[in-house]
């Protein structure tokens, strides 16, 4: 019935407005990661204006419409810098920028303190954070599809014809014989009724083993694996040669990877972790940081 249906939307719209403004009484206007959800409030509030050629009021459920407006673009506004701050334009908010630098491009670090605040405490998490404050892969601001979900969990974007994530969906990825098709002797078995990879027949050796797990052909004369024989790949010590310390070693009987006096700087530390050596002009070493 259309009717209900109806009826069952407006309720629900109610209750999620209800909602809303129960959260947002107490809510930190000021918090810079409130910023972009208060843009998104007042963007739904401009668009229906803009649209509709009258104010917010003579929505449905108006009352609440005008104190959410009052909210975001009076005293929300206010308490959040207002107009000193960020422009109010929806289309600044528009999407999440996906790096620093591509913030700093966007404009959107030179509109107050509270961005560059965010900003930097992103970067003093080691860069994973955005601006909204969550990790980007976290975020669905940054990560979000259309749909307000994360794309990657979004069953309208990703999804199969069954309406479910294609990597969840038994119709999807399962066989006629109700398992993965990767695990399936039917289906890619052999003609042994295994798995390829597994079948001794397809793939064992002539003493009855898989090859790879054969000691006697992928062996060597003394019944191990040549790659793991001591006296095959050995050294006069007795040991493999990258296991033994006096032909892989340094001078001071250690190994050269884990040798402080080798591979220390003149600043006391490891050179592969030393900020000073292999570190940016942001006091970070460079694979690791963001803004480089």
């Amino acid at each position: 019935d259309e009717a209900a249906v109806e009826r069952l939307q407006r309720a629900l719209q109610g209750r999620l407005r209800k909602l809303a403004l129960r959260c947002l009484a107490g809510l930190d206007a000021g918090d810079p990661r409130c910023a972009p959800a208060l843009a998104r409030l007042r963007d739904l509030v401009l668009r229906f204006e803009s649209a509709g050629g009258a104010d917010v009021s003579a929505a449905r459920g108006g009352r609440q419409w005008l104190q959410l407006k009052a909210f975001c673009g009076g005293e929300g506004g206010a308490r959040s810098g207002g107009g000193g701050g960020r422009s109010s334009s929806p289309e600044e908010w528009q999407g999440c920028p996906a790096s620093p630098r591509t913030a700093e491009r966007s404009g959107w670090q030179n509109g107050g303190s509270a961005g560059s605040g965010s900003a930097s405490a992103a970067r003093d998490t080691g860069g994973k954070r955005c601006h909204h404050g969550k990790y980007h892969r976290h975020c669905a601001l940054c990560n979000g599809c259309p749909h307000g979900r994360q794309r990657q969990h979004c069953t309208e974007c990703v999804g199969c014809p069954h309406g479910k994530l294609k990597w969840c969906c038994s119709a999807c990825s399962r066989c006629p014989h109700g398992k993965a098709k990767r695990t399936c002797p039917s289906c890619s078995g052999c003609i042994h009724g295994k798995l390829k990879h597994a079948c001794v027949q397809c793939w064992g050796c002539p003493h009855g083993k898989l090859r790879q797990n054969c000691a006697e052909c992928k062996g060597c004369e003394h019944g191990r694996a040549a790659r793991t024989c001591p006296q095959c790949r050995g050294c006069p010590h007795g040991r493999l040669k990258q296991n033994c310390v006096h032909c892989s070693g340094c001078p001071h009987g250690k190994f050269r990877s884990a040798c402080m006096l080798c591979s220390a700087c003149e600043h006391g530390s490891a050179r592969r972790t030393c900020t000073i050596c292999k570190g940016c002009p942001h006091g970070r070493i460079k694979r690791n940081c963001r803004d480089c």
